[in-house]
């Protein structure tokens, strides 16, 4: 069933975990990943949205691997999306150059989970699921084999704040 919070347009579980799509991704992956029209589709439907952001050339860029779509501050300030700096100096360029409070991200690297710079607990879908609390975004439970109303797993996530996924529309 799907809750939708009318105020805010943002659309959540019943036990009121935040979703947020992965890159984007809604029913599963794409080529489309982190392309802004495609973030903003999944905006629009009522996700948040984690994207991955690099800093090159003086310019914010949009996509995993490589630099795809260029972006502006605007783009990246938009309190729905969650930033996924993708390098030191793409973090660097956010704290020290821009100083952008109102931007929300986080950089990690191998670690079970990083604190964003909202104050929530980014967690690595490796990650452990005792290690979950009511500030957590669990990432890609899909790769844990947690899927709603099919397993008792999926109980375990449902104290956390929100769940970032690629079939994001599955948790609704």
């Amino acid at each position: 069933m799907i809750y939708m919070n009318h105020k805010e347009n943002i659309i959540m579980t019943k036990s009121g975990n935040k979703l947020i799509a992965h890159r984007g991704n809604t029913t599963g992956k794409s080529k489309h990943e982190n392309d802004p029209q495609y973030i903003l589709n999944a905006l629009d439907q009522g996700y948040d949205v984690e994207v991955d952001v690099s800093y090159r050339d003086k310019n914010f860029w949009l996509g995993h691997d490589n630099n795809k779509y260029r972006v502006n501050l605007d783009f990246l300030s938009d309190e729905r999306i969650w930033c996924h700096l993708k390098d030191k100096e793409s973090l660097k360029q956010i704290i020290d150059i821009i100083g952008s409070e109102e931007i929300n991200y986080f950089w990690h690297t191998s670690e079970d989970f990083v604190i964003t710079s909202k104050g929530f607990l980014w967690h690595h879908s490796k990650c452990p699921l005792s290690d979950l609390t009511s500030k957590s975004i669990i990432v890609l439970p899909e790769n844990k084999k947690i899927f709603p109303r099919r397993n008792k797993l999926y109980k375990k996530i449902n104290h956390c704040y929100g769940i970032c996924s690629d079939y994001i529309k599955m948790y609704v």
